[in-house]
């Protein structure tokens, strides 16, 4: 099913996924991983090692993003706050 999507929507959803969630927990990100390597094959491991080193396809940890800014930035565009759980 994975496989059927282009490549580039599936790695714009893996970084649109990682950096509102401010990274994705460690389990669903080796799963993702995984997954995606088993459908596009090993020779894309560099690319999501790529966007790692950029810091928009990670695990949850350090903070990528002021949280304070994007509250005001939110407040600001009038964007509700949603919160997505898997």
């Amino acid at each position: 099913m994975l496989r059927q999507t282009k490549i580039q929507t599936i790695l714009r959803l893996f970084c649109l996924l990682s950096v509102v969630n401010n990274g994705i927990p460690k389990d669903h990100f080796d799963s993702l991983r995984l997954t995606f390597m088993r459908c596009y094959g090993y020779q894309e491991f560099a690319t999501l090692l790529n966007l790692q080193e950029a810091g928009l396809f990670r695990k949850n940890g350090k903070d990528l993003i002021d949280l304070k800014k994007l509250k005001s930035v939110r407040k600001s565009q009038n964007i509700v706050d949603i919160q997505l759980t898997f």
